[in-house]
């Protein structure tokens, strides 16, 4: 068996979009961190997605608790943000974040490529984490025109061209 550090080093190797998970706190503020967790699960007959939570989180209980959560697949001018989400505390994190207020009260984040709101499906919690299977409430497409942030051997990175 691998080691966890073995296992970051190989899934650090597996090139994925960034996005970010929203939820507000229990007070109304908004919450949220950054994920790599984060696929689409199915499309008929109710479309769902998945994310994995970590449970020592701060979003972890306020997702379970408001049973909401907005998903925000950011574009490549949304690093600034990114960092942000990950590295101050809970309160902060949406200080000099542009965002705004979905249909259904969560928070998202203005530079993304996507937006999508989800109600909590189901929860199934394995080991450290709590799979949340969202159901997708609204999807809106911001602009296509920007290319997606993603995240590749522990730093961000820019899609150059298609090849195909």
């Amino acid at each position: 068996m691998i080691t966890p550090v073995e296992f970051k080093g190989a899934m650090g190797l597996l090139c994925s979009g960034v996005s970010a998970v929203t939820t507000t706190a229990e007070n109304g503020a908004p919450r949220g961190i950054i994920v790599s967790s984060l696929t689409s699960l199915s499309a008929d007959p109710t479309p769902l997605l998945l994310v994995c939570i970590n449970r020592s989180s701060s979003l972890h209980d306020d997702i379970a608790a408001r049973g909401k959560f907005g998903v925000s697949i950011l574009s490549e001018d949304a690093h600034d943000d990114s960092a942000r989400l990950c590295a101050y505390q809970p309160e902060k994190r949406f200080d000099g974040i542009s965002f705004f207020w979905g249909e259904y009260r969560v928070p998202l984040l203005t530079h993304a490529l996507v937006n999508i709101e989800c109600s909590v499906h189901e929860a199934i919690t394995r080991q450290t984490h709590t799979i949340f299977i969202g159901g997708m409430l609204s999807a809106s497409k911001q602009d296509l025109d920007k290319k997606p942030l993603v995240y590749f051997n522990k730093s961000y990175r820019s899609i150059a061209k298609s090849i195909c």
